[in-house]
């Protein structure tokens, strides 16, 4: 892979010695972060490098952009690896954009940003987001996608265009990060049913700017960005047995549709922007029935699965399709303003509500091994697979952002979230020094207070606030862009 990706820096490269213009940038990322609660580093993966370049040839341009992912080691590393490398290298893009009258067609691997508000926007579903990096900001969190996409103007501030991309597209989930404040129980792959290949996702607007507004309709069909449950399946022997004694929990990934509106006002004194997203989303199959997709027989005495035993269970004894259909809506209203020349704050409201669901619920599955009847309501199990990440962790929440800029070398950031439902809060600050052009130290704090009188959710979980508490942390930066 490295090998790959080097080739491909070095034809990039290529384009510097012939006819045409060439723009580079690129930053050096050191950081730090520990726990408060008992000052442990925190083992997160940070961008080390970052090289992006533009290269201009008439009406074309080719744009990349190539990172350096770092992970510190485990204490056990060297005991099953040999590989000394402890960097990942990641194209995060690579276009080729062409410029006519009529608009921009770019076709390669891109980073979409639709909607009006600058983060938590519900409209910005193109581009998954990289949760490894969840607390970033714009561009940072997000995954490129392989896609053609064209932006058209036509006459006096109306603008259209569409994005086309053959593949699913899905989030990036902290697999494996024990330190990451977010734990979502991952199922395995074999689990997940594969999503139809002749279904691509596409998405459409139609934008018109106005003196001091703009007004935006927009359009997206694809499946979600993460999976959830589809169904179960109970397993037996043969057709003549009556015993099942294997549970198939099955997982795909929703067919969804999204109608938004987003628009930005200009005033004297604050800029006030909103998006506004309906989403329609069905599970795409009615039958899950299925092969045994463990192939090695379980054993309650080692605990496990046996690799090597085959696995016995192959018949469907019954199957439980949950057959979901919902709608459910999400907003996020910005305002920002200038305190003062040196002083900028933005607010901003967030919003999800789940309007209709229907399901085959309740379920009653009956084990006949335990003579007993389990009582599952699929709607319990229901979360937004696409739309605003903030969906979740709450329903219903207030954002602030608060910048200070104390003199030409030092500067102040204070933000802040709070849940509104269950009254979870985030905050953090961050002071900035501006030690030479372009190089910059960055010394932060970020505390999490949960609640302790917050129920359980419908599945006895807990409130996630409590559960990232423990992420409270001090971090520390050093950052040079050139």
């Amino acid at each position: 892979m490295i090998r790959n990706h080097f080739f491909i820096f070095i034809f990039c490269f290529g384009f510097i010695y012939s006819s045409g213009s060439f723009n580079y940038g690129g930053k050096v990322n050191y950081y730090y972060i520990s726990r408060f609660l008992d000052q442990e580093v925190l083992n997160l993966p940070f961008r080390l490098f970052n090289f992006n370049f533009q290269y201009s040839k008439d009406a074309v341009d080719v744009n990349a952009d190539f990172a350096l992912e770092f992970l510190l080691k485990d204490d056990t590393f060297y005991l099953e690896n040999n590989n000394s490398q402890d960097f990942t290298p990641d194209m995060r893009e690579m276009f080729i954009t062409w410029y006519s009258n009529s608009g921009e067609l770019s076709i390669g691997k891109k980073i979409h940003s639709w909607g009006n508000a600058d983060e938590n926007s519900p409209l910005d579903v193109v581009s998954p987001i990289d949760y490894l990096y969840l607390f970033e900001s714009g561009a940072d969190r997000k995954i490129g996608i392989y896609s053609l996409s064209f932006d058209g103007f036509v006459g006096d501030g109306f603008k259209y265009g569409f994005v086309l991309s053959p593949l699913h597209n899905t989030h990036r989930l902290p697999r494996g990060y024990k330190d990451f404040p977010i734990q979502v129980p991952l199922p395995n792959a074999y689990r997940i049913m594969e999503v139809p290949k002749s279904h691509p996702e596409f998405g459409a607007y139609l934008q018109q700017s106005f003196d001091l507004a703009d007004i935006r309709f927009s359009y997206f069909t694809g499946y979600d960005r993460t999976f959830s449950f589809t169904g179960l399946n109970l397993f037996t022997e043969s057709e003549v047995s009556d015993n099942p004694t294997e549970l198939d929990t099955v997982y795909s990934y929703r067919k969804t549709q999204v109608l938004g509106f987003g628009t930005t006002i200009l005033t004297d004194y604050i800029t006030i922007r909103a998006d506004l997203a309906m989403f329609e989303t069905n599970d795409p199959y009615s039958d899950i029935s299925r092969e045994n997709p463990q192939p090695w027989l379980y054993s309650e005495i080692l605990g496990g699965y046996v690799e090597g035993v085959p696995n016995e269970l192959g018949h469907v004894f019954v199957t439980y399709p949950w057959s979901q259909s919902a709608n459910y809506s999400q907003a996020t209203i910005q305002l920002e303003a200038a305190l003062s020349g040196d002083a900028t704050i933005l607010l901003q409201y967030f919003y999800h509500k789940l309007n209709d669901y229907s399901s085959s619920s309740p379920l009653e599955i009956y084990i006949p091994q335990e003579d007993a009847t389990i009582i599952i309501n699929p709607e319990d199990y229901f979360f937004p697979g696409l739309g605003s990440s903030l969906a979740i962790l709450t329903s219903n929440a207030v954002t602030l952002n608060l910048d200070y800029k104390i003199d030409g070398f030092n500067s102040l950031s204070l933000s802040g979230l709070y849940d509104i439902n269950k009254y979870g809060r985030l905050f953090s600050l961050e002071y900035t020094r501006n030690i030479l052009s372009g190089f910059d130290f960055k010394l932060g704090v970020t505390k999490i207070i949960g609640n302790d009188n917050a129920p359980l959710d419908n599945l006895g979980q807990e409130y996630r606030f409590n559960a990232m508490e423990d992420f409270s942390h001090l971090r520390m930066q050093f950052y040079y862009a050139f």
